[in-house]
């Protein structure tokens, strides 16, 4: 699945396919195993175990798996 443009929301979101565009959330994102998120992301936490191209500002905290 592919999604295309502007996300804001004030729950978690979970990407297992891909995003482009920008993400903003109140909430926690995580990037899953095969996810693909090409976007500025602005979020509280982030957990990310699959790819991120952009810039991530969190408010708490980021979590880089090693996968």
């Amino acid at each position: 699945m592919l999604v295309r443009g502007s996300l804001q929301g004030d729950e978690d979101l979970t990407v297992l396919g891909r995003v482009e565009g920008s993400v903003e959330l109140t909430r926690t994102l995580i990037v899953e195993n095969g996810g693909i998120v090409k976007a500025d992301v602005e979020v509280r936490n982030a957990v990310v175990s699959g790819i991120v191209v952009g810039n991530i500002i969190a408010s708490d905290r980021v979590e880089v798996t090693e996968t």
